[in-house]
């Protein structure tokens, strides 16, 4: 048997010239690829593209941060995944994630699990992205709360005056 002859490497890998401290220089005229090679490994073993940043909705970056607020409540973290819940995110531009607070508070814990979440999308869409916390008070009318037994009693004497004078002559009082 004969051994295979030898590979000849292609023209533009070959026609490269020697600068004057020892490194090559492409030659005008040939274009040279290079990708990173994790990059490379990553494609060959899921079978996809690493996603890129025009490419990511603020949907998909909806998804994932809905499964992270998931996780955070089967690590039993009540308080940060209430707080979480009412966190809004917006995408002003590609690559830059708005997290928008109702309350100071919630802005701390934002702030506080910016790093994590990050992190979390990296893994997700292979992307780093830009970060960014806002805190915007809104000034809503509470909710209306429920009345108490004597503010609701005191309704209903004001509509009826004789029942204030029944509950004085049977001395009930209203406090149960």
């Amino acid at each position: 048997m004969k051994p295979p002859p030898p590979v000849q490497a292609p023209a533009a890998a070959v026609s490269e010239k020697k600068s004057p401290f020892g490194q090559a220089e492409p030659v005008a005229g040939v274009r040279r690829i290079s990708r990173n090679m994790a990059q490379v490994q990553t494609e060959a073993v899921s079978g996809t593209q690493q996603m890129s940043v025009e490419d990511l909705t603020l949907e998909r970056v909806e998804t994932i941060f809905t499964a992270y607020k998931a996780g955070l409540k089967d690590k039993n973290q009540s308080i940060l995944s209430s707080a979480f819940e009412t966190i809004k995110l917006e995408m002003p531009e590609p690559g830059t994630i708005h997290l928008v607070s109702p309350n100071p508070i919630t802005d701390s814990y934002a702030q506080a699990e910016r790093a994590a979440l990050q992190e979390l999308i990296r893994q997700e869409t292979g992307l780093l992205l830009r970060f960014t916390n806002e805190c915007i008070e809104t000034n809503e009318e509470p909710v209306e709360r429920a009345l108490t037994k004597n503010e609701i009693f005191a309704a209903m004497s004001e509509k009826n005056p004789s029942l204030a004078q029944l509950r004085d002559a049977l001395k009930m009082s209203i406090d149960r």
